[in-house]
């Protein structure tokens, strides 16, 4: 039932959330929102490369 509804997906992204908020918290000093959220993509994306 758990893969049918998709639960075990969604649990996995909220106990993501709060690390990668961690990570992008600190990086985050653009005046416009929409520059923070590229800025935050970015940063996102440098760590799974990383």
């Amino acid at each position: 039932m758990k893969k049918w509804s998709g639960y075990h997906r969604l649990s996995l992204i909220e106990t993501k959330m709060p690390v990668l908020r961690q990570i992008i918290s600190d990086t985050l000093s653009a005046k416009y929102f929409s520059s923070q959220e590229i800025h935050a993509c970015v940063a996102v994306l440098n760590k799974f490369i990383e």
